[in-house]
């Protein structure tokens, strides 16, 4: 099992990626990192009414999936905007079953998307 330090090492060779932490300052984000793996915050029981992640929603013609977070083209013969790790969660409209998926999904439209 690694330890911290491996852990450091691999966050330090990330470079440009780990100084994208919102509020905290480049120098200190192996410091912040760090202290968060040796003092995780024990997890919590939310009932789906109150959870965080519903504050916030987009219906019908708020959703823009351009405007809502930062959507690039990575490479010149790409055909347009990719979402690259997109998170896909189908249901099988006849069994129930479900499915989670990571994709790479181009954005064709506002509130449209394949992969």
């Amino acid at each position: 099992m690694r330890d911290l330090r491996d852990w450091l090492t691999v966050l330090d060779d990330a470079g440009a990626l780990v100084t994208a932490t919102p509020g905290v300052p480049s120098a200190a984000v192996l410091e912040r990192v760090g202290d968060a793996v040796a003092n995780p915050i024990d997890w919590q029981l939310v009932d789906s009414d109150r959870a965080p992640v519903h504050e916030v929603t987009h219906r019908g013609d708020e959703i823009d999936l351009r405007r809502l977070m930062p959507i690039i083209t990575c490479h010149e013969h790409d055909a347009g905007p990719y979402i690259t790790s997109g998170l896909v969660n189908g249901r099988n409209l006849q069994t129930g079953k479900q499915n989670l998926s990571i994709n790479r999904m181009q954005v064709h439209a506002p509130d449209r998307s394949g992969s």
